[in-house]
């Protein structure tokens, strides 16, 4: 595992990005510079974590500070986000079912209820597309790793993990 400055042109995202958020990011590098790099698969390019940094930095067009890891090191371990949704009501609710695609890779649970969509990796991306649907009924998105997770929430959404997860990991010490 090392530290490095790359080209977001050379590295691989894999994740749908929410153009507002890649906004504030974008004042946040003016302001402050970079505060955390993004994740990167050293073998691959892969994004593992940091779409919207990644984003913002080919926008100001900077290279990126970069944590190279090896994606598939028995030190790297995969967790889920469970996404708690706060703040929305039953209508809003209905209209976030209503636009679930079909499958059961992942699930939303509401009120003990759960709904399953999505197929496979696709799932991720529907994910993307539910936490933006989200913000823009007025919700709130709060991401919990698995492992802190208190299974009280109301609502809240339990990613597909294919053997090969992209979501977030640590690293053993």
């Amino acid at each position: 595992m090392y530290l490095a400055y790359l080209n977001p042109l050379h590295l691989k995202p894999h994740e749908m990005i929410i153009e507002e958020r890649v906004r504030q990011v974008e004042e946040e590098i003016r302001e402050k510079g970079f505060t955390f790099p993004i994740v990167v698969d050293g073998r691959t390019g892969l994004v593992i974590d940091g779409h919207h940094r990644r984003e913002a930095s080919l926008r100001l067009n900077l290279k990126v500070p970069s944590l190279i890891v090896n994606y598939f090191s028995e030190k790297i371990k995969l967790l889920r986000w469970i996404r708690v949704i706060k703040g929305l009501n039953g209508s809003e609710t209905e209209k976030i079912l209503r636009s679930l695609g079909k499958g059961k890779s992942s699930c939303i649970v509401i009120n003990g209820e759960i709904h399953y969509f999505g197929e496979g990796i696709d799932s991720l991306k529907e994910i993307s597309l539910l936490e933006y649907r989200i913000s823009e009924l007025g919700g709130k998105v709060e991401k919990v790793p698995e492992d802190q997770f208190n299974f009280d929430e109301e609502i809240y959404i339990i990613p597909f993990v294919p053997t090969l997860s992209f979501h977030s990991f640590y690293v053993q010490s």
